[in-house]
């Protein structure tokens, strides 16, 4: 019987490989054979979601290669994604880059979703051209020439009836846009300090607003008075970036149902008031009454100290701040004043010590994220797996359910921690009341040998490691953009 070689696949099989590919690997698996160019190229649904970057020394191809994506796709809802490679290129060609934007706008009817920091026009026939389903629009000027841009009055012809998001950065808002009367969630981005002061009066003409997500590197300017400015009405979903003129930013929406805080703070910026960042960080765990779950967690990031997100009931309240930051304010009188109705507890090893010192709960379900430190006198060697330990907590708490986990993002290679039995029968014996512990989970960690706990059917169970949707969607996001075609 003849085997065949293990490049041939059932055209429906590897279609389906095909779907689970970014985007730059599916275009080198066109290469692999003539079949698999041949089915791959035959599938239009694998060429639904393309990102390429422009490169300014290759802007001959620009339009043919891009025209090649586009025939492939067939007409699908398609989700388009255009970068820039040569940020700092002297020159910009505009004819070259006129030629793309018209391409994109004859397909402009089935793009369902468009993203671009190309450099930025406001004349761009893309923007000019109805957009009959597109959902998603981020246009990103940060590759321009420094000069602050705004979007098109007659965006899309004013035809973009199912346009839902909007994500702008270094764009300006229009005063009045007919195609933005849709959007539900705007995002507004800038390296820089952001002029808010005139955005309650621009808000009015996106009457379905229900999320407002704002960033500025510098701080929120409010250079023009706010006095004759009237705070705006929309009871919607605030998100913002800590910085200077945070205040005069709440007092624009003193009706917004929830906020949550961003606490990456710009390293080129001056140090904040550590008064401001306290009071920010209070008022944000504040604004869940009564939460049942608390989770302060480890999350991604490309800075150089690891970042904290405080989740209070499936709600983000907090993201991206240092330990050093959050850890000042977590006094005992204000997690007291939080946890009295939490259940559900996670917390960073780091920050236990504050919460066995307030009055939780009976029956609590708590999850210990082990310290991502290396311990004292410890060599790191790739080859190995360190042996973790933990701080020996010195009051006792009622606790239902105990789990260890591992960070998102382990430091150390290997496949699993290795923790002392004995050091987790002292800190059980420590930490934990006698008779009320019922479960031990070790998320990605084992023990180096057996551990005995007051019950004798009690035993450390070891299961994969914990993670959380946010984590998996951004880990996810960095792989597409990891995998985009340059042309």
């Amino acid at each position: 019987m003849q085997t065949r070689h293990p490049a041939w696949l059932p055209p429906e099989l590897l279609g389906e490989v095909g779907s689970f590919l970014p985007c730059s690997a599916l275009y080198r698996a066109v290469c692999v054979s003539r079949y698999w160019r041949a089915t791959l190229l035959a599938s239009p649904r694998l060429w639904d979601d393309i990102f390429v970057f422009l490169n300014d020394k290759r802007k001959d191809r620009w339009t043919d290669v891009l025209e090649l994506l586009f025939a492939r796709n067939a007409g699908r809802p398609l989700s388009l994604k255009l970068g820039w490679w040569e940020l700092n290129s002297p020159r910009k060609d505009w004819v070259a880059l006129h030629s793309v934007c018209a391409l994109v706008a004859l397909h402009m009817p089935h793009i369902k979703s468009l993203s671009f920091d190309i450099p930025y026009r406001h004349d761009m026939l893309l923007l000019r051209t109805p957009a009959p389903i597109l959902e998603t629009l981020e246009v990103d000027n940060s590759s321009g020439e420094g000069i602050l841009e705004m979007l098109p009055v007659d965006l899309f012809a004013g035809i973009a009836p199912r346009l839902r998001s909007v994500h702008l950065r270094e764009v300006e808002l229009p005063p009045r846009c007919p195609a933005l009367r849709t959007v539900t969630k705007l995002v507004l981005d800038s390296y820089f300090a952001l002029r808010v002061s005139h955005l309650p009066s621009l808000l009015v003409h996106l009457p379905l607003l229900d999320e407002l997500n704002v960033s500025a590197g510098d701080g929120y300017d409010f250079h023009e008075s706010i006095a004759g400015e009237p705070p705006s009405e929309l009871a919607i979903d605030l998100h913002l970036a800590f910085g200077p003129g945070l205040e005069f930013m709440l007092a624009l929406f003193p009706r917004a149902r929830a906020i949550s805080y961003d606490f990456n703070i710009n390293e080129d910026a001056d140090e904040p008031d550590p008064a401001d960042v306290d009071a920010a960080i209070e008022r944000a765990i504040r604004t869940v009454p009564s939460p049942k779950s608390m989770h302060i967690r480890w999350e991604p990031t490309i800075s150089r100290f690891p970042v904290l997100a405080v989740v209070l009931d499936g709600r983000k309240v907090i993201e991206r701040a240092e330990l050093s930051t959050l850890r000042p304010t977590l006094s005992v009188a204000l997690v007291t004043s939080i946890v009295q109705s939490v259940t559900n507890l996670t917390v960073p090893e780091e920050l236990w010590p504050v919460f066995e010192r307030c009055p939780l709960r009976p029956s609590l379900d708590v999850t210990i994220i082990v310290s991502q430190a290396v311990p004292r006198g410890y060599t790191r060697d790739p080859g190995c797996t360190p042996k973790l330990h933990l701080t020996a907590p010195s009051v006792k708490k009622s606790i239902r359910t105990l789990a260890l986990a591992r960070p998102y993002d382990c430091l150390y290679g290997g496949p699993q921690w290795i923790l002392s039995a004995s050091l987790l029968q002292e800190f059980v014996a420590n930490a934990v009341t006698p008779g009320s512990l019922q479960s031990v989970v070790l998320h990605g960690i084992v023990l180096d040998g057996p551990a005995t706990f007051d019950r004798v059917d009690l035993a450390a169970l070891t299961v994969a490691d914990m993670m959380s949707p946010e984590v998996d969607a951004d880990r996810r996001r960095d792989e597409l953009e990891d995998w985009a075609l340059i042309l």
